[in-house]
């Protein structure tokens, strides 16, 4: 056990202000996938251009994979967002694989929600606007943890998010991780509905961090000159007491 990385990233609001954005990305990505959308390629389609298909980002089609380089802070946050996070530091090289299946039959699903309500979900946690549909039914995800290089031939570990079963349907995954996604930061860091108050918060969090900055310098200063007061006193008793001490007297042998 890691007792750094478990203080840190065993409180659910430091994960999600740590790695809230990168999941929410994640389940953005995922949902263009199954609903066959893409913001930059609709984008570039109202602008009347021609997607080059030299761009997969700009054909309108979803890609089939993204690859996001971090941290190791940020997995450690985005695992413990999964509740899938062992309280270990996570070494170099290692790999979180959150992957998108469709069920060969979709009867393999036992979990529904309504669509009211995972559109809801889907709104909160998305800028981007999706049409639900039932399709959000054919759809699981899996997680894979490779955090070793050694032995490449060693298959990942397989995570379970708790709540959820190995082969876990999109609409669970996004029921049970909802909460932990952040698609406003600085909103999330100083909940307000006055904008205004947010960055008055902001300006003031700033400020406190500068005092807190100036008020350690202080007492650091404070502290080194008791220390030195102290030195000095300790050698001037010493001297005092070296003055007032005797030595012995060896006693004669002979008397004359």
């Amino acid at each position: 056990m890691d007792y750094y990385f478990t203080y840190r990233f065993n409180r659910r609001n430091l994960a999600k202000l740590k790695s809230g954005l990168l999941l929410g990305s994640i389940v953005d990505r995922m949902l263009e996938k199954v609903f066959n959308t893409s913001a930059v390629g609709d984008a570039v389609k109202k602008q009347g251009e021609t997607p080059s298909p030299n761009t997969p980002t700009q054909t309108g089609q979803p890609d089939k994979a993204y690859f996001y380089i971090s941290h190791d802070t940020t997995m450690a946050g985005l695992m413990s967002s999964l509740k899938v996070f062992n309280n270990r530091n996570p070494p170099f090289a290692s790999t979180l694989y959150i992957e998108l299946h469709r069920y060969e039959n979709t009867s393999d699903n036992n979990y529904t929600i309504d669509h009211a309500t995972l559109k809801n979900i889907v709104d909160n946690i998305s800028k981007n606007k999706y049409d639900i549909t039932d399709d959000v039914n054919n759809y699981y995800i899996t997680l894979l943890y490779r955090n070793e290089t050694e032995d490449i031939e060693k298959q990942p570990y397989k995570l379970v998010v708790p709540g959820c079963e190995e082969r876990c349907a999109l609409a669970k995954f996004l029921y049970l991780t909802h909460d932990n996604v952040v698609t406003n930061w600085r909103e999330t860091c100083f909940p307000s509905s006055n904008e205004s108050q947010t960055n008055n918060s902001y300006t003031w969090t700033i400020t406190l961090r500068k005092n807190g900055a100036i008020m350690t310098i202080v007492i650091s200063c404070i502290i080194f000159v008791i220390l030195v007061i102290l030195i000095v006193a300790c050698l001037v008793m010493k001297c005092r007491s070296y003055k007032t001490y005797r030595k012995y007297v060896d006693l004669p042998t002979e008397i004359n």
